[in-house]
């Protein structure tokens, strides 16, 4: 009894430190996943080893944008990582980090295993090896409701700059991250990411890639903005700057949309500073919100000064979904951002499938 105490008091201390430390960016919630894969108890050994990795997670995150930990052993060993977008300063990545660290442990309470994805950062923990592994068994994808008049003529030309910074991905193999724009019109473009845990080699980097660039055919062709990731890796584009610029290379010019002057960001996701209300599968993420959500998906230092029609968020109707390796997905489409801040929403899943 006395150690369940000691233990507890640990736990407390520890996550109360977190609550107390800042936040320097906005960090736009994505989704989470609470894996099948063993329970702990409150004030067990394992509690007190995952809340020892994710702060040590949070204490790395200052210094650097990947890192891996390990806390406890035998069958109550966490092993945990992080990874932060290759664009984000390191202030950029600690916030996020931290809030990532937050609420996993607050929304997948009790799950041995767990991953959460924001915008600007991918963490994971599990109570078996997870560094070094490539994983694309579970995924999410956030895309646009708007497309454009040839979807398949622009997403054949997407996915042909997208290989080109697949390899230009690969081939740095410090932190597997490239960035590319291309002229879409005079005055619009369109922007291109993608990134993988730096912990995995690089053809199995090119692999998860190549796997999320095919998976952009099946859920996104001809939307004017996508986003996938997978544990170990993501890809994104659309016509709004979302990255920091710093000599991106030119991807080959992309078709022009139907309504390409407007340069649309999805609508906001829940944050997970508010209690998640289960949907049809508890171990999900995809839940009403009974906070604000932020204006936007795209970093900090993003403008729409390019659009010569920018679309008011209100507008936009941007959907999100999720897949398991070999098997399908459907999108789930959530309220305009006015609906969400008007009144109080539940987002309920929209013929969800999210694999077994």
């Amino acid at each position: 009894m006395a150690v369940l105490s000691h233990i507890s008091k640990i736990i407390l201390i520890t996550l109360i430190s977190f609550l107390f430390l800042p936040c320097n960016a906005e960090v736009q919630y994505v989704e989470y996943y609470c894996y099948d894969n063993g329970n702990y108890t409150k004030n067990s050994t394992y509690q007190e080893n995952l809340v020892q990795a994710l702060s040590d997670l949070y204490s790395e995150a200052s210094v650097d944008s990947f890192h891996s930990t390990t806390s406890g052993s035998g069958d109550n060993q966490v092993s945990a990582l992080y990874y932060c977008r290759g664009d984000l300063t390191l202030p950029e990545c600690q916030s996020c980090v931290k809030l990532a660290a937050l609420a996993v442990f607050k929304s997948c309470f009790g799950q041995k295993e767990a991953i959460i994805w924001y915008e600007f950062c991918t963490l994971r923990y599990a109570n078996r090896r997870i560094v070094g592994e490539e994983d694309v068994g579970r995924g999410v994808y956030w895309l646009s409701q708007r497309v454009v008049d040839d979807g398949g003529e622009f997403n054949q030309t997407v996915d042909a700059g997208f290989t080109a910074l697949i390899h230009e991905a690969v081939s740095n193999s410090t932190d597997y991250f490239a960035t590319g724009e291309a002229d879409v019109t005079a005055s619009d473009k369109v922007y291109g990411l993608v990134q993988c845990s730096p912990d995995i080699t690089a053809t199995e980097c090119e692999n998860c890639l190549k796997y999320a660039l095919n998976q952009t055919n099946i859920c996104c062709i001809g939307r004017i903005f996508g986003i996938l990731f997978l544990p170990s890796c993501q890809i994104r584009y659309g016509m709004s700057l979302f990255y920091q610029t710093a000599a991106a290379p030119l991807l080959s010019p992309l078709v022009s949309p139907s309504n390409s002057s407007l340069s649309p960001s999805p609508d906001s996701l829940p944050s997970p500073d508010s209690s998640p209300s289960p949907s049809s599968d508890s171990s999900t993420g995809s839940n009403s919100s009974t906070s604000p959500p932020l204006d936007s998906p795209s970093s900090p230092r993003s403008s729409d000064s390019s659009s010569t029609a920018a679309a008011s968020p209100s507008t936009l109707i941007s959907s999100i979904g999720r897949f398991h390796k070999n098997h399908g997905g459907s999108r789930q489409t959530r309220p305009p951002y006015g609906a969400v801040v008007a009144t109080v929403m539940t987002i309920s899943a929209v013929s969800l499938f999210i694999g077994v």
